[in-house]
């Protein structure tokens, strides 16, 4: 947002058109964190994304934040408790990003290592359908300690496994 501009932030159903809601604004970023695998066709939901910001007026460079599950070998119970249609991968969202934008800059990191072994615990082998609330606050409790573990896991190892997958999607200057 260009300064002294205000941050707008709406509800609204990814799964229908969208882009001319917000063709008033000049957005120059579009995040969206845990959404993006609830949103059945995907594609679309972020072709829109890429049409509000090419008619975007913004002088800054156009970017798309997402943050979701990662792996698709991890799906499960859990999964389809919490109504996610899928997980993603580094490489599948490069993918459908440059499918999109063919020039776009797509940088994508996996985190949070150690928690993509309690999902697959309670989701693949458990099949559980509820999340355990003292496992999570549990957790929480230890995460400070072993977050070391987890950032030697991707800078030192460089190994692609995570609970999580974080990308940001640069639109190529030709295309807005």
């Amino acid at each position: 947002c260009e300064a002294g501009l205000p941050i707008v932030s709406e509800l609204l159903d990814l799964n229908s058109d969208y882009v001319s809601r917000f063709q008033e604004f000049n957005f120059d970023t579009i995040i969206s964190f845990n959404v993006m695998e609830h949103v059945e066709d995907d594609e679309k939901a972020f072709s829109q994304q890429i049409e509000i910001l090419k008619k975007s007026k913004s002088k800054n460079p156009k970017r798309i934040v997402i943050f979701v599950p990662a792996h698709k070998w991890a799906f499960g119970s859990l999964d389809k408790a919490f109504g996610h249609y899928r997980r993603y991968s580094a490489r599948q969202i490069k993918s459908l990003f440059h499918r999109l934008d063919p020039k776009a800059l797509v940088d994508a990191w996996y985190f949070n290592t150690l928690s993509l072994f309690g999902w697959l615990v309670m989701g693949k082998i458990l099949r559980t359908s509820e999340f355990n609330t003292s496992a999570l606050k549990t957790f929480e409790k230890i995460c400070p300690y072993v977050r070391g573990i987890d950032d030697f896991v991707h800078s030192n190892l460089q190994l692609p496994l995570g609970q999580s997958l974080l990308a940001v999607v640069t639109l190529s200057e030709e295309s807005t």
